[in-house]
C-alpha cells in the first residue's frame, strides 16, 4: 500500500498535525478518532462513552497495570469494551470488532485507534499524507482522507493550552503550580508504551541534569 506525492493535500507534507479520521460506532459518526501507531492498544474516552449511550454494564474487567502519560501521570482503565466499528463508506466500507480499554480522563480525542485497531483493519497510514489505506474485500485497497479541519483545531488547541503552561510557571510559585497542574490535567497523553520503570529512569536523568546545572 504506496502513498504518492500526489496525493498530499495541498502538495505539501502535514505531519506536524494529527492524523484524524471519522468511524461510525454504535450507529453515531464519530469524529476525532486518533490514529496512533505508537499505541499499543485502542482507548476511549469516557466523553465518548456517554455520547454513545453505554454504561459500565457493557465492560470486561480490566486487570492490568496503570498507564502512564508522557508528562508522568497515571490513570487506572475502567475496563475494556467491545464495539463494531466502521471505517469508509460505500465500496470503501470496512466493519471490524475492536476492544477498547475506557479512560476517564480529559482529551482532544474522542478515541484512539492503535496498533491492534490497525492490525485487525490490515491498515497502513501516512501523517505525512493524512491519509488511511487498507485492504477491502477482492483484494481492493481502500483509502480514507483524515479530517484536516478537526485535525488543525485539536493541534492549535494543544499548543494553546502548552502555552498557556508555560506562562502560569513563571507567576508565583503556588499559583502557578495550581494552574499547570489544572491544564496538564486538560493534556494528558496516555501512551502504554510508557512503564513506570521508564518514568522512573526519567525522573534520574533530570535530576542528574539539575545537578550538572547547578555544580
Amino acid at each position: 500500500m504506496a502513498f504518492y506525492d500526489s496525493e498530499l493535500p495541498g502538495g505539501v507534507s502535514n505531519s506536524a498535525i494529527p492524523l484524524l479520521v471519522r468511524a461510525s460506532m454504535a450507529n453515531t459518526n464519530v469524529r476525532r478518532v486518533l490514529i496512533d501507531t505508537g499505541a499499543s492498544c485502542d482507548i476511549m474516552y469516557t466523553g465518548l462513552l456517554t455520547t454513545l449511550q453505554l454504561t459500565e454494564k457493557n465492560f470486561s474487567p480490566y486487570v492490568g497495570n496503570v498507564l502512564y502519560g508522557f508528562n508522568g501521570s497515571s490513570t487506572q482503565p475502567w475496563g475494556y469494551i467491545e464495539l463494531l466499528v466502521t471505517f469508509g463508506e460505500k465500496e470503501a466500507k470496512k466493519t471490524i470488532n475492536i476492544p477498547f480499554l475506557v479512560i476517564d480522563c480529559p482529551s482532544l480525542y474522542n478515541c484512539i485507534i492503535g496498533r491492534i485497531g490497525l492490525a485487525q483493519l490490515g491498515a497502513a497510514c501516512s501523517t505525512a499524507h493524512l491519509k488511511l489505506k487498507y485492504h477491502e474485500k477482492d483484494g481492493i485497497i481502500a483509502s480514507l482522507n483524515g479530517d484536516i479541519e478537526a485535525a488543525r483545531r485539536c493541534f492549535l488547541q494543544a499548543n494553546k493550552s502548552h502555552n498557556l503552561v508555560f506562562q502560569s510557571s513563571k507567576t508565583a510559585e503556588d499559583k502557578g503550580k495550581a494552574a499547570a497542574s489544572t491544564l496538564d490535567a486538560n493534556l494528558v497523553e496516555l501512551d502504554p508504551r510508557f512503564t513506570k520503570e521508564d518514568l522512573k529512569e526519567q525522573k534520574r536523568e533530570k535530576k542528574g541534569s539539575a545537578q550538572c546545572e547547578t555544580s
